[in-house]
């Protein structure tokens, strides 16, 4: 095949009807009738242009074997009729008489296609005609055979949603259905062409893996393409010529192209892409027929190119969400383990920290039992030495509270015991237990409520950390003969607790962190008072734990207000085995020790 197509390629006129026959036979051994029938077709066309009657004798011989051999006889007598005849003419007669016994039923005597009614050729000077009846009925198959294949081609790319393997279908599909020898399929991507596909004869089809420009490929005519962007027509040229319109394009002229036929592949009036077909060694192979039903095709393949694009895209954004949830999943993962070490890392260090302090208190009580009946002379300055030790437990101990109940919180484990209670007598309470320490330090501490009783669902225990919490704030930063209101009232079914005092008030800066962890307003190495910046954050979130909300209003130099607004719920089944709130002598004034502890007089 190669040899012949190199002579075909030298010598047109004598070879090329004979290589196209040998590309059909090639086609017949591998099953595939539904090309080499065009391709037997086009052999006897060229044949007949050349005035090869021996090659259109045997083309048309072979031809009629194959449709007879698909059980088509009325198409194969047809074939084998023409055979018959250029053999004839030819003058070999023993091919004329191995056809007559080969085929009694066509070309005896009373046959209705019998030797002397095989009129359906004639000799007109040296030109060879087929008979319109013949020709008629060729081109009825032709038809049939064609439509089949415009039907294929639209239903292989109306399913395919790859743009790939749509665009290596729609490829084989056009070469095949209009006879072209090679193409290529141009997409626009942002206003710039480049070459997506390209094939070169039936069933070859490479898919660009890195698309080039249109400047950069050489094997179309850029002239002709550039013309079908701009005008968003389709072209057929023939003999390289086009009814009115003139090409001086030096790539046909060097290439010697018979027949191209380039038409636009358009979407909402705008130009997705660029069919480009041609054929080098016939001319007239794209007529307007043919250049209807690559238009049909092109009109699916915008609507299909567009689908897949779109098909395209949603899978790279799939691929890119995976992508992106598989990294923050494992970046989830990594926090979450970070959290349960330093839960676990805080849990075990609030333990071992505790230990160490019953030790520390046990110690603390036996010396002061033994120092208690001593008769010292530096006395004084020995127990100021106990309440700085004792002092420096609690806070120790309020530290580690906080810091294990911050541990909880944040892991889940922290848990409110609730019970209804009259919250106003609650903290009515609360507050009154600390007036004396309060007062001690020369700060005035006023009780106010507008609501005399209200029964609400709250952790009592939880509910007297807050307030004392708060109280400890406003004693560290008021000043002698200050004072510090606590008032409580209703609003709209809601408990509203205001701490507020009139000292040093806090830096509008501070404010928006106020709540956060670790954070301390007074930084300063000569203040009189200390924390750790976690008491504030723990009353927000055991406020929040009762489904309520904390805020603060404040001015520098005039005073802060911590509103406390909780939920006025109530239990309809009162828990028995809920713990009581105790208010027992010693354990109040344990709570305030350790509460108060990092006030320093």
């Amino acid at each position: 095949m190669k040899f012949i197509k190199k002579m075909a390629n030298t010598n047109p006129n004598n070879f090329l009807s004979m290589y196209i026959l040998i590309k059909a036979e090639f086609y017949r051994v591998k099953n595939k009738g539904y090309k080499l029938e065009r391709l037997y077709d086009e052999a006897i066309k060229i044949a007949t242009k050349n005035n090869m009657i021996n090659n259109i004798a045997l083309i048309s011989e072979i031809a009629g074997n194959h449709y007879k051999s698909q059980g088509n006889m009325t198409v194969s007598k047809l074939y084998l009729i023409q055979a018959y005849t250029f053999y004839k003419r030819w003058g070999c007669k023993l091919k004329v008489k191995d056809l007559e016994n080969k085929y009694p039923e066509i070309f005896k005597k009373n046959s209705s296609y019998g030797k002397n009614d095989c009129s359906l050729i004639n000799n007109i000077g040296n030109k060879l005609y087929i008979d319109d009846m013949f020709e008629c009925s060729i081109e009825m198959k032709r038809s049939k055979y064609e439509f089949m294949k415009f039907i294929k081609a639209f239903q292989s790319i109306s399913g395919e949603i790859v743009l790939e393997n749509l665009l290596k279908e729609l490829m084989i599909n056009l070469i095949a259905s209009v006879g072209a020898e090679r193409g290529c399929l141009i997409l626009n991507k942002n206003n710039k062409l480049f070459i997506e596909a390209e094939g070169e004869g039936d069933d070859v089809c490479s898919i660009m893996e890195n698309p080039i420009t249109l400047d950069e490929y050489t094997k179309v005519s850029k002239l002709l393409v550039n013309y079908v962007v701009r005008t968003k027509k389709s072209i057929l040229l023939n003999d390289g010529k086009c009814e009115d319109i003139v090409f001086d394009d030096k790539y046909i002229v060097d290439n010697k192209v018979k027949s191209i036929l380039c038409t636009p592949i358009i979407a909402k009036e705008k130009i997705i892409g660029i069919i480009y077909l041609e054929n080098r060694f016939s001319s007239g192979v794209f007529n307007e027929k043919r250049l209807d039903i690559v238009e049909l095709i092109a009109s699916q393949a915008a609507i299909s190119i567009e689908n897949a694009f779109m098909y395209k895209k949603i899978n790279e954004l799939n691929k890119q969400l995976k992508k992106t949830v598989d990294e923050r999943t494992k970046l989830l993962n990594e926090s979450i383990k970070y959290e349960e070490m330093r839960t676990e890392f805080f849990a075990n260090i609030s333990h071992e920290l505790r230990t160490p302090l019953n030790v520390i208190f046990s110690g603390y009580q036996m010396l002061n039992l033994l120092l208690e009946n001593e008769n010292l002379d530096n006395k004084q300055k020995v127990d100021k030495y106990m309440d700085t030790m004792k002092q420096n437990c609690y806070r120790l101990v309020r530290l580690i509270n906080n810091l294990i109940d911050i541990t909880k919180i944040d892991s889940g484990f922290f848990k409110l015991n609730m019970i209804n209670v009259n919250i106003v007598s609650t903290v009515e309470t609360i507050t009154l237990s600390v007036a004396q320490y309060i007062e001690s330090k020369g700060i005035n501490l006023i009780f106010d409520t507008f609501v005399e009783e209200k029964v609400m669902a709250c952790d009592v225990d939880k509910i007297e950390r807050i307030i004392l919490n708060l109280l400890s704030n406003a004693v560290k930063f008021t000043n002698k003969g200050g004072n510090i209101f606590v008032t409580m009232y209703e609003e709209d079914n809601n408990i509203i607790i205001s701490v507020k005092d009139d000292g040093i008030g806090i830096p509008e800066e501070k404010q928006a962190i106020i709540f956060d962890r670790f954070i301390q307003v007074d930084k300063s190495l000569s203040r009189n008072r200390e924390g750790s910046g976690i008491g504030l954050a723990l009353v927000k979130s055991i406020v929040e734990l009762h489904g309520g909300n904390i805020s603060l209003k404040s001015k520098l130099g005039r005073g802060s207000e911590f509103i406390i607004k909780l939920p006025c719920n109530v239990l309809e089944k009162q828990n028995k085995s809920a713990k009581k709130y105790s208010n027992a002598n010693s354990n109040k004034i344990e709570k305030i020790m350790i509460e108060f502890s990092d006030i320093y007089s």
